[in-house]
Formats: structure tokens, sequence, C-alpha cells
């Protein structure tokens, strides 16, 4: 089996949404609007390439966010302290 091979992508992540569901109303309206909606497979993929792309680097991205703020946080704290005394 070829790992680069995405048969079947769509069926098993559209499975999972349920009919009705509230955000998915709320991208096809807006995405309606904007005429951002996929009319062919390749524009599709490349919606979808962006969307992984995107998850991925915010993944990445937050983490380390977190943790640069809190050091950030801690050398103004230390910094505050030492300006007290």
């Amino acid at each position: 089996m070829n790992i680069w091979n995405r048969a079947g992508v769509c069926i098993a992540c559209h499975k999972d949404l349920p009919d009705g569901d509230a955000a998915l109303k709320l991208i096809t309206t807006a995405g309606s609007l904007l005429d951002m909606v996929p009319h062919s497979d390749k524009e599709y993929a490349k919606l979808l390439n962006a969307d992984i792309n995107w998850a991925a680097r915010t993944r990445l991205l937050t983490p380390l966010g977190i943790l640069v703020g809190a050091v950030l946080l801690l050398i103004i704290y230390r910094q505050r302290k030492q300006l007290k005394k």
C-alpha cells in the first residue's frame, strides 16, 4: 500500500461529522459567502492540505508559545521583584 494514497480520506472524516452539526453549517455558509467552496477534486485537495498544514503548525507552535510566554512572565516577575528591593 502506498502511504501517499489518500483514497477514502474524505469518507473517513465526513462520517464523523453528524448531520445538522452547527460548526459544519457555519463553515459551509461562510465558504459559500466568501466563494471559497472547492468545485473540483484538485481545489478540495488544496483546501484539505492547507487545513492539515495549519493544524500541524498549530499543534507545534501552541506549546512553544505557551512555554515562551511562561518564561517571559517569569523574567518579568523576577525583574519587578528586584526593582522593589
